[in-house]
């Protein structure tokens, strides 16, 4: 069962580090490959990540399906290999896009780039659900271990993804980083094929539509940190390199300092969360997080954006686990699984519009004005929680 578990691990690593290696190489890849973006560039940019995190959200669930009929190691295999063909292409649009004539001013390049953006989540989400339902048939005396296994593969991939990326481009060219994310996705190709093989019916269960205010409000919480985060990782390092003038390594610096601190101090906020009221953490975290967010436009050199990005870090990684826990906490009995899925559902939808709205305003009022659409989402979710405080069910501190 290590094994199996080692073997999850690793592809999960591989896959998240994979799609997260993309946003923040977005922009530089347009600069070196001469991809014109249009009038409007940090909206197209906006728009070229958030393809991938759509078709992620929408294939999930045929994948599953599919997989319940053909077995779930075929499934995993191709979207693995496939994965890393996309990933690939991705880096190397500005070449493939030669070939490619212009659609309605839309350039080949473009068009390439866009394609192989939108392959990338449709192939990663041939992979996630279905690792999971692995966890929930293998370890069922521990799937809390389990699960925290997968959560911190995903996390050290979506962390390490956004800081090697840019690195790499620094040292060596803007193919590197994704040639290497093909490889680490080929290579976990071949470590999936120790997958085991079984096939599971789909258990029907009834439809009902959710109306819970504190799922509601919780998961506004999950919602405005994921787009503050997709905020950065696309929106951001285009301030950085085209508005301030910064280097490379500067984007580098900024994703280690706000990705690796909200990644490992998770386990930190997750034990708070078991010891104190979960929406004292979220109010107590949340006021200076409105606050933070609220400045990204205004950090004018490299030591301020690392502050503001470390500071970011840090009440996440407190605010999230909090966020997480009072989920479990509202849900009612035999409703988990449906509350946890609206949760993720707003977790994706936050990342995927965050670059589009985000790009807008930068476009139209500003990078100054626009990231104040940060603190006003917390300003809302921290009014609901307050107001509604004593709707929800916590733990005693």
């Amino acid at each position: 069962m290590k094994r199996l578990l080692m073997i999850i691990g690793v592809v999960t690593f591989s896959v998240m580090f994979s799609i997260s290696i993309v946003g923040p190489l977005l922009n530089e890849l347009t600069i070196r490959e001469d991809i014109p973006l249009g009038p409007s560039p940090n909206f197209t940019l906006g728009i070229v990540f958030s393809l991938g995190t759509i078709s992620l959200a929408l294939f999930q669930i045929p994948f599953a399906i599919l997989a319940t009929k053909v077995g779930r190691k075929p499934v995993v295999i191709i979207g693995s290999i496939l994965l890393g063909v996309s990933t690939i292409a991705i880096g190397y649009s500005g070449v493939l896009g030669i070939f490619i004539p212009s659609i309605s001013g839309v350039s080949g390049k473009l068009i390439i780039l866009s394609i192989s953006r939108f392959l990338q989540g449709l192939f990663a989400a041939a992979t996630w659900p279905i690792l999971m339902a692995l966890i929930a048939v293998y370890f069922r005396d521990e799937i809390g271990y389990a699960m925290g296994i997968f959560g911190a593969s995903f996390g050290l991939g979506m962390s390490l993804g956004p800081v090697i990326g840019p690195v790499l481009v620094g040292l060596s060219n803007i193919y590197t980083p994704f040639i290497l994310a093909g490889i680490l996705a080929f290579i976990a190709t071949f470590i999936a094929i120790r997958l085991p093989e079984d096939r599971r019916e789909i258990r029907r269960t009834e439809k009902r539509f959710i109306y819970d205010p504190n799922l509601i409000i919780i998961s506004l919480v999950a919602f405005t940190l994921l787009y503050t985060l997709g905020s950065i990782v696309v929106i951001y390092p285009r301030y950085i390199r085209n508005y301030l003038g910064l280097d490379v390594k500067a984007v580098a610096i900024a994703m280690a300092a706000s990705s690796l601190t909200y990644t490992f101090l998770q386990p930190l906020g997750g034990k708070l969360s078991d010891k104190f009221d979960n929406r004292l953490i979220i109010v107590v975290a949340g006021v200076p997080f409105l606050i933070i967010s609220s400045l990204f436009g205004y950090a004018y050199d490299i030591y301020s954006i690392t502050i503001l990005m470390t500071l970011f870090g840090v009440l996440g990684g407190f605010i999230f686990p909090a966020s997480n826990a009072l989920v479990g906490l509202i849900a009612p009995e035999g409703m988990e699984n449906i509350y946890s899925g609206f949760y993720n559902m707003m977790l994706s939808l936050g990342i995927t519009v965050s670059p589009i709205v985000v790009g807008v305003l930068c476009d139209i009022i500003g990078y100054q004005y626009a990231y104040f659409s940060n603190g006003v989402l917390m300003l809302i979710t921290l009014g609901l929680i307050v107001l509604n405080r004593s709707r929800f069910k916590v733990k005693a501190g």
